[in-house]
């Protein structure tokens, strides 16, 4: 079974890296492109985000990558080309979607919700049609980002009181299948996932599923994020798996996930003073970094996960990429991280590019050494 597992890695921050001059070496202390680095380590799959329109009106950038169409497709051609597979991940903003922010993109405004929901439809169908004419076949799309509170807010947003209402739930599952509804009239063997966030909070995943997995149309995956430096314990993301592998027919990813190999500062989104390791962590080193990746892939294989992503194991410590610019902080009304925040000690290379203990984790597992990976 084992020999099947997808170990993904998002990537979507690698054009930037390289344009900003980030290098990567191998084991050996060559340079060498990423992509041929990750495959040598054991991953096969790349994760790459989409922003609709990720600048001001003004042409500057909102940072992070500047992940636009043109940027997905040049990375989901590179990745081909590497013979990986390819999870296209669908934010439906300018700018980063996830449990905090579900901003409206800049053109879609104004729309009402019958408006609002044909865009989310044509949109994506254009999205899907401009990967199938460049001959680039996506085998996963999420349909959304970390979505348990919705999306498109505030016309898709649950939770806007303390308990959310049929309403609400209404709005979002016909938002999201507009999405999935695209995707399918392009091409029915893509496989459509979606993905929720807290992956160590097993009552949000049932009440999620409860009410929302009835009125879905058909999807093949459900992906979540779990942080351990934010999220709860290994023992709690095993019985979130557990209870939708018991409940429900999909594949299950844990397709956001890292762990930082320094303290960081105060210029890193994740640093020791901010999130200090929890209880049962290792310290943030890179010995540190890498058993604990070892223990999620353990805890997911445990439950007989698909595949596990990590999150953005190349973004180097290069001046200029940055998590948002002060334009991207605007844009997201975000007033507690500070401009040009950045991701780098989460990183699966050091601050210089070589390789961490963690980006070979996989290789050295036994579970995967007696199942020819």
């Amino acid at each position: 079974m084992h020999k099947n597992f997808i170990y993904g890695a998002d990537i979507s921050s690698l054009l930037a890296v390289e344009e900003l001059g980030g290098t990567f070496t191998n084991e050996a202390g060559d340079k060498e492109d990423l992509f041929e680095i990750l495959k040598s380590n054991g991953f096969n799959l790349a994760r790459i985000r989409l922003f609709v329109d990720p600048k001001s009106n003004k042409g500057v950038s909102y940072g992070a990558g500047h992940n636009d169409l043109d940027t997905a497709l040049k990375l989901a051609k590179r990745a081909k080309d590497h013979n990986f597979k390819v999870l296209l991940n669908l934010h439906y903003s300018d700018f980063w979607a996830d449990e905090n922010h579900q901003t409206l993109p800049k053109a879609w405004a104004k729309l009402d919700f019958a408006e609002l929901e044909y865009e989310v439809y044509a949109y994506t169908k254009e999205v899907v049609k401009s990967f199938k004419d460049e001959n680039i076949t996506l085998d996963y799309i999420q349909v959304g980002n970390e979505v348990n509170k919705g999306i498109l807010w505030p016309h898709g947003r649950l939770f806007r009181r303390k308990k959310a209402t049929q309403t609400e739930y209404d709005a979002l599952a016909i938002l999201l299948n507009a999405g999935i509804k695209a995707i399918r009239e392009v091409s029915p063997t893509i496989k459509i996932m979606i993905h929720l966030g807290q992956g160590s909070n097993p009552e949000m995943y049932a009440d999620f599923l409860h009410h929302m997995e009835p009125r879905l149309f058909k999807f093949d995956a459900l992906g979540l994020s779990y942080y351990p430096y934010i999220h709860g314990q290994l023992t709690e993301l095993e019985a979130t798996l557990l209870f939708v592998r018991t409940y429900y027919p999909y594949e299950r990813f844990i397709v956001e996930t890292s762990y930082p190999f320094e303290n960081g500062d105060e210029t890193t989104i994740v640093s020791k003073d901010k999130f200090p390791p929890r209880r049962g962590f290792l310290a943030y080193t890179p010995l540190g970094q890498a058993r604990v990746l070892e223990a999620i892939i353990d805890a997911g294989l445990n439950e007989k996960i698909t595949g596990l992503c990590y999150f953005e194991p190349g973004w180097l410590n290069v001046s200029g990429l940055t998590w948002a610019t002060s334009e991207g902080l605007k844009y997201l009304k975000e007033k507690n991280i500070a401009a040009g925040a950045t991701l780098f000690n989460q990183a699966l290379f050091s601050r210089s590019g070589k390789p961490n203990p963690g980006l070979s984790v996989k290789l050295k597992m036994p579970t995967f050494k007696d199942s020819k990976k």
